[in-house]
């Protein structure tokens, strides 16, 4: 805890001055505390303790992906709604199962809203779909932002890439 401001007045003041890195380090650490966090400007969200240990084994299980993907696009609701961004869900009735591990699932989709809510917000919508086919499941999570500088596109997924204020 900070005195007289919080953590997250502090960012809201430094992210309308400066295109720094944000990452926030705090012992909250439920879905919603880091959707807040990421939709209010921060890189990245880290909830404490955490480990700094490489690359660990990741257990494969049967995913309701329907499930994953409708409690992922629930706990960006009220950053969406409070940011005037049109929410265009396509989430089928019928059950898609995949075999995945659920947590690195939730961080992927995650990252992926957060990323479109924080580059994507002033084309004011945010699409989100679930299909299959008969070998693979695909989410799609998309919005009408800027997007991504050509000379970017190739390292799009390397860690700490941004989007250029140029």
């Amino acid at each position: 805890m900070m005195p007289k401001l919080d953590g997250m007045e502090v960012m809201k003041i430094v992210r309308e001055r400066s295109l720094i890195p944000i990452l926030i380090m705090s012992a909250k650490d439920s879905d919603v505390d880091k959707a807040v966090g990421l939709g209010l400007g921060a890189d990245d969200y880290i909830a404490k303790p955490f480990s700094m240990v490489g690359d660990k084994d990741i257990s494969l299980t049967r995913i309701n992906m329907n499930e994953v993907c409708r409690k992922n696009i629930l706990a960006f609701y009220d950053i969406l709604t409070n940011t005037g961004i049109e929410v265009i869900i396509d989430i089928p009735e019928k059950n898609i199962y995949s075999l995945g591990n659920e947590e690195a699932l939730d961080r992927i989709i995650n990252n992926l809203i957060s990323n479109s809510i924080k580059y994507g917000k002033e084309g004011k919508v945010l699409g989100f779909s679930l299909r299959a086919d008969e070998d693979y499941v695909y989410i799609e999570i998309w919005d009408k932002g800027k997007g991504i500088f050509e000379i970017h596109k190739d390292r799009v997924f390397e860690k700490g890439l941004q989007r250029s204020p140029f």
